[in-house]
């Protein structure tokens, strides 16, 4: 895969459980659904190729 820079989503999550303002105020419920149906969408493509990713929730 190409490398690309920039903050993990684990990050981001951490940042928003620890209830840093800044990352509530850039990520705002109506961004995380939306991040979430993306991730969503992107396993719903996996499985319809015959992809089973195990590793997703760790």
């Amino acid at each position: 895969m190409k490398y690309v820079d920039g903050e993990t989503l684990e990050h981001i999550i951490q940042k928003l459980a620890d209830g840093d303002p800044y990352y509530h105020s850039r990520y705002p419920v109506e961004v995380r659904l939306e991040i979430f149906m993306g991730l969503l969408r992107a396993l719903q493509y996996a499985h319809d190729q015959g992809i089973v990713h195990r590793g997703l929730f760790q």
